[in-house]
């Protein structure tokens, strides 16, 4: 558990490097709506984001969506793969 945990420990800025590319690219694509969604809502709208993490043994997969309730849209970012284990591998060796 340690040595993963480590291993997260150094990936922590990619990680959230990637985090913060996905959310521009999902906001950015549902700009139209949201704005779209003040006009119905008295000039209010949200936007909920779900941040996925999938960890494994060898790297973690990020990928972001974003939803507009009304009307309603979706958007999807790119799937980020962060690998560890290589780098990992070699400075034990």
């Amino acid at each position: 558990m340690k040595k993963w945990l480590d291993k997260q420990k150094s990936q922590e800025k990619n990680m959230l490097d990637a985090v913060g590319i996905q959310v521009r690219e999902v906001v950015e694509d549902l700009i139209p709506q949201i704005r779209l969604c003040a006009m119905e809502n008295e000039m209010l709208s949200d936007l909920r984001l779900n941040i996925h993490f999938e960890f494994n043994e060898d790297n973690t997969e990020v990928w972001s969506e974003g939803q507009v309730y009304f009307p309603p849209k979706q958007s999807v970012s790119t799937a980020f793969e962060i690998g560890y284990g290589k780098e990992e591998a070699e400075q034990d060796s």
